[in-house]
């Protein structure tokens, strides 16, 4: 088996949202044989995984589910879910995206997609790995959006349909830019509703059908997000981190990291210190 891969040392995801939809984690190129076999313990986790097969074909046991990855295929899956994923032929070469996604709306998880390779494909993705390895966060950041649009090829080539503009489309994003931009804030839906020109109810629904998620959700999200970063980037206390993130007090904060990641942020920082 060959493996190859590119990952940032340090990642933010509150840096690279406010840039791309998407911010890249990991790339890794997969070459491998029929004694490839890989068990994953439960996580926790909210990455997203994309499975780029080129050629030969492999299963993953997804939750209680099986899927097969194909020549010419992507899938995309949530990392948290994924118990087992092996070579079930005699080879599967495949790109594996590791990364987060606030903004995309709609994408396809679950679901096996028909894609043609593009033309120069193993280009864009060699050239995404190598800014990836550099330090300097304009890179990154164009990894990012080098990944994204990649990712809107494939789809767009697969003939998937959820690119058409939506009602008040560009009202909606500008109030998803607005709750990126004010993570130390405690902005209420009421507020961004009459911010964008809406009442809350119509506002929330305009909301779902781009983001698939509500828009208090979505700031939830954005917040955790920037909190897990925080407590593996930065030696910030729970009471500053909490702080900086609008959360009136640590418990609310912490209790609202509960929620989102299964356990308390001090337990959290340590685990991810230990694997370090």
């Amino acid at each position: 088996m060959d493996y190859n891969k590119s990952m940032v040392n340090e990642f933010s995801i509150a840096k690279t949202s406010t840039v791309s939809s998407i911010s890249l984690k990991a790339i890794w190129v997969v070459k491998a044989d029929s004694s490839y076999d890989i068990y994953k313990g439960s996580a926790i986790t909210q990455e997203s995984i994309l499975i780029r097969t080129i050629k030969g074909q492999g299963t993953i046991q997804y939750d209680n589910n099986v899927l097969k990855a194909e020549s010419c295929t992507l899938l995309l899956l949530e990392r948290k879910r994924i118990r087992r994923y092996f070579c079930s032929n005699n080879s599967w070469d495949f790109w594996w995206f590791e990364f987060y996604t606030t903004a995309t709306p709609n994408l396809p998880y679950n679901m096996l997609i028909q894609t043609p390779i593009l033309e120069d494909e193993e280009d864009q993705v060699h050239e995404c790995m190598a800014l990836l390895r550099d330090d300097d966060l304009i890179s990154q950041h164009l990894a990012c959006a080098k990944m994204s649009v990649l990712l809107y090829q494939w789809l767009k080539n697969s003939g998937y349909s959820s690119f058409n503009n939506m009602p008040y489309e560009k009202e909606i994003r500008e109030a998803a830019q607005y709750l990126q931009n004010h993570l130390n804030s405690n902005i209420s839906i009421e507020q961004l509703a009459k911010k964008s020109g809406f009442c809350s109810k119509y506002f929330c629904k305009l909301f779902k059908s781009i983001y698939n998620t509500t828009p208090k959700r979505y700031y939830i999200q954005l917040k955790m997000q920037a909190a897990e970063a925080l407590l593996r980037n930065t030696n910030m206390t729970i009471n500053e981190i909490s702080s900086n993130l609008g959360y009136s007090s640590p418990f609310h904060f912490t209790r609202e990291f509960i929620k989102y990641y299964g356990c308390p942020p001090i337990l959290y920082r340590k685990g991810e210190k230990q694997k370090d």
